[in-house]
């Protein structure tokens, strides 16, 4: 025994409790092991090392362990049965100076029973391949010579890297291997395989169009002679027919295909050392390692990556390819931009996905049961109910309506095969994930390039599955499940409302959706004619969408109310084009001419003779459409004058030609499995990360948007979730990481309205101090959880998290939810008027709660501080409206800045009194409550709840002493040299402060536990002296 066996374990915190187990994993072969049931880890020193893959999988079916450790000598595999990267692997025998290996070494420094984790992190491969591959992609797609604008040249570049790794994954598998000049397979690994093709080619780029178009896509071919070998070929098994569609791209002089492009001058063997760097494993439990690896390459990693790219690409608008540059840091700039990019935490996906699955099978079948674990735990030998579960799953509809590179697909495939094995799936691992791929998830995106990566990255763990020994099958076709399209046009109802007139869609098209929907299966399964097929698909797609489109602009306008949509022009021929496309679909437009300066008296004339109504600096025309259609004559000299005028106008009504601009999206068609025959229609759950930002959206989407209910909420983020409450089937759930802005904007407010009206929904906010949910980005977040049952009810809300980097291992096991009733935050808490905005309180627990009722009957009964202030008055103090951990609220600061703002009160006392209540621990509370962790506003300050001026009246003398003890403290912590203007070190004040708050909380009539509780509310991030605030955010 040595360095890593289980006496390192016992020293890191397992085996506390053991137990010795022998038990087969396969039939006619066992194992001995030790098993720690508190921490789920078992421990292995006596095994077949051949064996080690075949154990694991063997006991996971049976066994809920987290964790596998196999220990021989010198060498420790360490495997886990949840999140993406599941294996660790260190072999003492591996030179140490290795900078990879010296990171091993420290991650098992680092190890222990609460941080077990830390061994399957990835982020510094993910980081480090992630730019490696921007660089090789701005490489490639400046050696494109093709007239195609850079954007094109960059996705090119792109799409041709992806193919490339998916090709060389399948080539580390074995589907794809090398034939020698005998007709015997090749004994050289993917390694030696790529960088013998790229050696050996004349132009590797032709070879590897002959690999994506010819073979993979080809059913007739398998055998790919290479030219310059004697005799030498590869076998590459047909895939599918769809793998690699060739794309044909718009250039200056027509389009042109993919391999037609001429790239020159680009080095293809520094690609295929840079992939030659890395462990590339598609096996999940697979342990081998090569020594001079710089790190693991898993279908999931690169789906971070490619998550990472998605993000950054859709930040990138009129590309110049010699204005990106990657820095050593890794970011993507374009110029001095830094292009953001990130990918989702596993944590956050398996808990948003476990939280959605989960509760909707169980309400299924009426179970209590918490989560998996605990069903499985009272039911693993009721095999009627592990069927019964397992059915459930089995039929499930699963979508993410910005779907992206698929990261929560994939979360979501994982999790129903693991359990669905466990609940008895007699299926091969292979047949099983297909079934999942075609039959339970579906996806959406605006990018097309999102949407392909997104297959690649299903294909892959189905790829994964596949036993070596046998012939490859072709792979299941997706193209209906993961689709391009704007998530947030279209329609998603099956049935609605057109001036009191029902339009039933699946009615009126019911025998052509049932042929779509029948030859949409047929597809998914067989690859016989596939194109043919898709072509057939495709024709009676294009003739529903038609129909659907002339009803959704009808819809859309019914519901704009005969409101016009205004867009600007610069040249008459725009003009004419809109003429054309309204001529059969509109009566009028209105044409507007602005004038810098006032029109002259010849132009006036000019314009009234044209019909134009004429005012000092704008003149004004409606045009009936008709005119164009038998008088185009009329219609250029009308618009002669605008090209004297500096803005033209158009006001119209929606057309269908609109819809191809937005790329609508009518989810009853492209999607029947989920609407058609379906008792209720839509999906079971909706899962995602929705795009976020305030500027997403296009002038024609907002006003297309402006008759939802959610209208208003300025981010996108609040019309996606709008959106997927309205995909989701009655009793299904809705899984979401969104903005933070839903939760602490009161712009929000009408989104959070349509959650109490159609569910019951559990929100969770997250800071970014000290430490945040996205390592890369500095974004404060919101996870969603809720059912959609169209009764609605309050929403219910966690505490506000913040949290160190220490706490983020077990961040997710214990979140607790309280309800918000009562509690919205308008004029005061619990006061809105006239639907008016307001701040959801974050709240956690009961004991919150209570004191939030408390704080709510003051402010119903007494005042709030908005009632006591007085601009005129002579005492005075000055609050700081930026803060992080603590409030500071002086008599006067001893800096001006802009962010400093006084409140005038009658008296001394008051002043004081709110003084004392500004600094306390409980107002901390509050603003964590409502606030943002940023900003502290003016109206949360004002809305904040004052006793009777008789119930501290009479402690004038111990409330001014108070307040000078806590102004002069601050005053002495003030450090004028850190920051712009200086920094205080409140956490110096902080036996003063709880001073204060046992003064405040009794006057608050606070018991003495729930004072406990608000001296203690984010005690790790309020400590003593030598904490300074650094607020200035």
């Amino acid at each position: 025994m040595s360095k890593y066996d289980i006496r390192f374990l016992e020293s890191k915190g397992f085996f506390k409790e053991k137990y010795e187990i022998e038990e087969e994993y396969e039939v006619g072969k066992s194992v001995r092991y030790v098993f720690d049931p508190i921490k789920k880890i078992a421990y292995f020193d006596n095994f077949n090392k051949e064996d080690i893959t075949n154990i694991v999988k063997g006991l996971k079916k049976r066994r809920n362990f987290d964790y596998y450790w196999f220990w021989e000598e010198n060498r420790v595999c360490c495997f886990r049965t949840f999140g993406e990267n599941k294996r660790f692997i260190f072999n003492l025998d591996h030179s140490l100076g290795h900078e990879w290996i010296k990171g091993k070494i420290k991650k098992l420094e680092d190890f222990s029973s609460s941080n077990p984790n830390v061994l399957f992190e990835v982020k510094e491969v993910i980081d480090y391949f992630y730019k490696r591959l921007w660089d090789l992609r701005i490489e490639l797609a400046s050696c494109i010579q093709d007239e195609i604008n850079d954007n094109e040249k960059v996705m090119c570049a792109q799409r041709l890297i992806d193919r490339l790794i998916f090709t060389y994954f399948l080539a580390e598998k074995g589907i794809i291997y090398g034939i020698d000049n005998k007709g015997n397979k090749a004994n050289i690994d993917a390694r030696k395989l790529f960088e013998f093709l790229v050696n050996v080619s004349q132009d590797f780029y032709t070879t590897l169009n002959r690999i994506f178009f010819e073979y993979l896509s080809g059913i007739k071919k398998n055998d790919m002679p290479i030219e310059g070998t004697d005799g030498f070929s590869l076998y590459i098994p047909y895939l599918n027919g769809g793998l690699f569609r060739e794309k044909k791209i718009k250039g200056k002089n027509g389009e042109i295909k993919e391999s037609a492009l001429t790239i020159e001058g680009f080095d293809w063997s520094k690609l295929i050392r840079e992939l030659n760097n890395y462990n590339w494993i598609i096996e999940e439990y697979s342990t081998s390692e090569k020594e001079d690896a710089i790190g693991n390459l898993t279908p999931d990693v690169l789906g971070h990556i490619y998550e990472k790219f998605v993000i950054s690409v859709s930040e990138l608008k009129d590309v110049k390819i010699e204005q990106l540059k990657v820095t050593q840091k890794g970011e993507l700039k374009k110029g001095n931009k830094k292009i953001g990019a990130f990918y989702t935490p596993e944590d956050v996906t398996s808990y948003i996905c476990e939280n959605t699955i989960f509760p909707y099978v169980k309400e299924r079948l009426g179970l209590d049961s918490k989560n998996f674990e605990d069903f499985y735990a009272t039911y693993k030998d009721d095999t009627k109910k592990l069927h019964e579960f397992e059915n459930v799953l089995a039929n499930i509809k699963i979508v993410d309506p910005s779907v992206g590179s698929g990261h929560f697909l994939m979360t979501a495939a994982e999790l129903i095969a693991d359990w669905r094995k466990k609940c008895g799936c007699k299926m091969s691992d292979y047949q099983l994930r297909k079934d999942i791929i075609i039959n339970n998830l579906f996806g959406v995106d605006i990018m097309e390039g999102a949407v392909e990566i997104c297959k690649l990255r299903l294909w892959l763990w189905l790829v994964a599955a596949q036993k070596p020994e046998k012939k490859p099958e072709p792979l299941p076709n997706i193209d209906f499940n993961i689709r391009v399209g704007n998530s947030l046009f279209g329609f998603a109802q099956d049935e609605l409302y057109i001036k009191d007139q029902k339009l039933s869609f699946t009615e009126n098209l019911k025998t052509d959706l049932q042929e779509y929907k029948e030859l949409i299966e047929q597809y998914k399964r067989e690859h016989k004619d596939a194109d043919k097929q898709k072509e057939k698909i495709n024709e009676l797609h294009s003739r529903m969408q038609k129909r659907f489109n002339e009803w959704y602009n009808i819809y859309l306008n019914n519901n704009l109310n005969s409101k016009l949509y205004t867009e600007k022009v610069y040249s008459t021929e725009e003009i004419i084009t809109i003429l054309e496309q309204c001529k059969n679909t509109l009566n009028f437009i209105n044409l507007k001419l602005s004038f810098t300066n006032t029109i002259s008296d010849d132009l006036k004339y000019k314009l009234r003779q044209l019909g134009y109504t004429v005012y000092n600096r704008s003149a004004n025309i409606k045009l009936e459409t008709s005119i164009y259609k038998y008088k185009k004559s009329i219609i250029n000299q009308i618009l002669v004058p605008c090209k004297e005028a500096d803005e033209i106008v158009i006001e119209r009504y929606f057309i269908p030609a609109d819809l191809k601009h937005i790329k609508v999206f009518h989810w009853i068609l492209e999607f029947p499995a989920a609407y058609m025959n379906q008792e209720k229609k839509g999906f079971d759950v909706v899962i995602g990360n929705p795009p976020y930002g305030t500027d997403v959206l296009s002038s024609k989407e907002k006003f297309l948007l402006s008759f939802r209910e959610s209208d208003g909420c300025q981010d996108i983020c609040g019309y996606f979730l709008d959106r997927e409450i309205e995909l989701t089937k009655c009793e299904g759930y809705v899984g979401n990481v969104i903005a933070g802005s839903l939760v602490v904007n009161d712009s929000m407010s009408n989104v959070r309205d349509i959650m109490t009206k159609r569910g019951k929904f559990k929100l969770a906010f997250f800071g970014i101090r000290p430490a945040k949910i996205f390592d890369s980005v500095d974004e404060r977040v919101c996870i969603v959880l809720g059912k959609v049952d169209n009764k609605g009810g309050p929403i219910y809300t966690a505490r506000n998290i913040r949290f160190t980097k220490e706490m983020r291992e077990t961040l997710f096991e214990n979140i607790k939810y309280a309800s918000t009733e009562g509690l919205l935050l308008g004029s005061g808490i619990g006061i809105r008027q006239n639907n008016e905005g307001y701040r959801l309180p974050k709240i956690g627990d009961e004991q919150a709660r209570e004191i939030l009722l408390k704080l709510k009957s003051i402010s119903m009964t007494s005042n709030v501080i908005a009632n006591l202030e007085k601009k005129r008055g002579s005492s005075y103090l000055e609050i700081r409206t930026s803060a992080r951990y603590w409030i500071n609220a002086l008599k006067e600061f001893p800096y001006k800045n802009t962010k400093i703002k006084k409140l005038r009160f009658e008296n001394d006392l008051i002043r004081n009194f709110v003084l004392l209540v500004l600094n306390s621990s409980l107002f901390y509370f509050y603003w964590s409550v409502y606030g943002n962790n940023r900003d502290v506003f003016m109206d949360l300050v004002k809305a904040f709840p004052l006793p009777k001026e008789s119930i501290f009246q009479n402690k004038e003398q111990e409330i001014a002493q108070l307040s000078d003890k806590i102004n002069n403290c601050l005053l002495d912590s003030f450090c004028p040299e850190k920051g712009t203007n200086g920094e205080f070190n409140t956490g110096q004040c902080k036996s003063i402060i709880l001073e204060i708050d046992d003064f405040i909380c009794k006057l608050y009539g606070l018991s003495e536990e729930q004072t406990t509780f608000i001296k203690m509310y984010d005690d790790h991030l309020r400590r003593g002296a030598g904490q300074t605030d650094g607020d200035e955010d």
